[in-house]
């Protein structure tokens, strides 16, 4: 219990850390030295008995990384830089100065959930290579993580009242989107949904958030011209929990309901966690240039098969 009545005084020292926003214009994250401070357990579980749990797991893969790519320990830094309700993220930097993020399950996460999201997401990508997909997948016990290519700076797309973007650099920060800017992101969002839709499967995407990071923008997306063409090309999917078998007809009423009603209403009940609600007019341009996509798909198949 001692080491539970230390929590209240971390955070205090992590507040003010976050007040004095430490200008690094390589900094990639929230950075904080207290992960334990993002940590998602049971009731039953102890929060400072996780996080031991987690570290030493963590030096457990960094072992694994340094066998496998044949780098020295002592070289290998690990960064915590963002978390999630499923995964608590980190940033592995070897002494090549390659990077690799790592998503490391949450301790109240069930067994099996991050490998269960490996297999998503690497079947997502063969549609799409603007999926971030896992290229090793790491297990002991009841702990398991997945790494994959770790994208520079990154912008999460979230709501934080407002939509907008979390930016790491020179402090991490939320900022917010133009009217315009979000009328076009979140249409890209909804149409990214619809357009990895498996019809062969009769399977769509489902337990995810637009809200908190499932989805990222590249750095510098602001630069380039405010289209959903060029913002599709540079938004890319990080997460997919779990998929849902229905028609595809039945995915987008659902997608409509969610998205137009949410956080009040969720008559489907299968997007799980957050969801902000989007303009309708917004939701249905996403849905449209989604259907775009999935006939140019089909056309560049057809002409590939010629």
């Amino acid at each position: 219990m001692n080491g539970i009545n230390k929590i209240p005084v971390m955070i205090k020292k992590e507040s003010q850390r976050l007040q004095m926003y430490k200008r690094d214009l390589e900094n990639k994250g929230i950075n904080s030295k207290f992960p334990i401070m993002y940590i998602e357990v049971t009731e039953d579980q102890n929060p400072l008995a996780e996080m031991t749990k987690i570290e030493m797991f963590l030096e457990k893969y960094l072992e694994h990384y340094a066998t496998k790519y044949k780098q020295l320990l002592n070289d290998l830094n690990l960064e915590f830089i963002n978390y999630g309700r499923t995964e608590m993220v980190y940033v592995l930097t070897d002494n090549d100065n390659v990077m690799t993020a790592l998503s490391v399950k949450q301790p109240a996460v069930q067994v099996g959930s991050v490998f269960k999201e490996v297999q998503n997401l690497l079947e997502l990508k063969e549609k799409d290579s603007r999926v971030v997909a896992p290229i090793d997948y790491f297990r002991i016990g009841n702990q398991e993580l997945y790494a994959a290519p770790y994208i520079s700076q990154a912008r999460c797309v979230a709501n934080f009242g407002t939509w907008g973007v979390y930016v790491p650099e020179p402090y991490y920060r939320f900022e917010e989107f133009t009217l315009k800017q979000a009328s076009i992101i979140n249409s890209c969002m909804v149409a990214k949904l619809v357009s990895l839709y498996n019809f062969q499967k009769q399977e769509g995407i489902s337990n995810f958030t637009l809200d908190g990071g499932d989805f990222i923008l590249l750095k510098g997306w602001e630069k380039l011209k405010l289209t959903r063409e060029n913002i599709f090309k540079l938004l890319y999917l990080v997460a997919a929990r779990d998929k849902l078998k229905c028609s595809f007809e039945e995915y987008l009423a659902m997608l409509k309901e969610e998205f137009l009603h949410a956080p009040l209403i969720q008559r489907s009940g299968i997007f799980n966690y957050k969801i902000s609600p989007m303009q309708m007019d917004d939701i249905d341009k996403g849905i449209e240039f989604g259907k775009t996509i999935i006939n140019n798909q089909k056309k560049l198949i057809k002409k590939n098969n010629h």
